[in-house]
């Protein structure tokens, strides 16, 4: 979890990228990291740079879902 708080540090938060962290339980004795943020078309390369960075180390889950009213489509 420090490497993870560490990519937010180095990569999210220099891009204007403030995520919400949440600890959520996981399967049997785990938790899981929960970052939740908004972010500009501009700000998703860092976003995507952050992921790649994280799913290096752990297997990584992450959606993108646009705000109500944004254009923009879901993976």
């Amino acid at each position: 979890m420090e490497q993870v708080l560490a990519a937010v540090s180095h990569t999210l938060q220099p891009a204007g990228l403030s995520p919400m962290q949440a600890m959520k339980p996981g399967r049997g004795e785990r938790r899981v990291l929960v970052l939740s943020l908004y972010c500009t078309p501009p700000q998703r390369r860092y976003l995507v740079q952050f992921i790649h960075l994280v799913a290096v180390v752990r297997p990584v889950r992450w959606e993108l879902r646009p705000r109500a009213g944004d254009d923009a489509t879901s993976h």
